[in-house]
């Protein structure tokens, strides 16, 4: 845990503008989120379903991007896409912190994560647009409430589909080998999955 957070907030640090780092920070300090953000699990089965789990999922996330934005130099020249991608990730599953309590789901996760995420969110709609504008706190909004795509709200913005996409890239390759380490998993022949050499190579 202590690894992973200490990578959370390099990329963080590194990555985020002044004020991305102000608002992300200022929103984590307000509502308390860091102890809670580095316990908590991603799912109660599937990917990082483990205690730091939900810190886990999001810094591969933010790596990903990483790679992404290297690779597309047309989103560097956004004004302020990197931050919106960055902090998208940050808070797109922030609304599990209210959700789960160590795996187990509250009384109130009916209403899912999204809509936990969004209500916090809210609150900070001032800090948001004096930082960036309205547009940039509705694109945030976008994100919590489209990052589960066929699965939930279809992501309505670029972004919102972006984050989705590596959400869905680093949940399905994590559940794959959590399945490969449990023995779930079989191929079309019907034989066990196998990892050859230690974990080179999958077959």
């Amino acid at each position: 845990m202590d690894k992973v957070f200490k990578d959370f907030a390099n990329f963080i640090n590194s990555e985020l503008s002044e004020k991305g780092i102000r608002l992300l920070m200022g929103i984590f300090q307000s509502e308390n989120l860091f102890p809670r953000f580095k316990e908590e699990f991603a799912g109660k089965k599937m990917h990082d379903a483990q205690i730091g789990g939900l810190m886990h999922h999001t810094t591969k996330m933010l790596k990903i991007a990483k790679i992404l934005v290297e690779n597309e130099p047309r989103m560097l020249q956004i004004e302020g896409f990197t931050d919106l991608l960055y902090l998208g990730i940050s808070l797109h599953d922030i609304g599990k912190v209210y959700e789960m309590k160590l795996g187990v789901y509250q009384p109130n996760s009916f209403v899912t994560h999204r809509t936990l995420g969004t209500e916090m969110i809210a609150k900070y709609k001032d800090l948001i647009c004096q930082l960036y504008n309205e547009t940039f706190y509705y694109h945030i909004l976008a994100i919590i409430n489209g990052h589960h795509g066929e699965y939930g709200e279809r992501p309505q913005t670029l972004l919102a589909y972006i984050i989705h996409l590596i959400d869905m890239l680093e949940a399905n390759t994590t559940g794959a080998f959590d399945r490969i380490e449990n023995k779930e998993f079989s191929n079309r022949a019907g034989l066990n999955a196998v990892l050859v050499n230690g974990a080179n190579l999958v077959i």
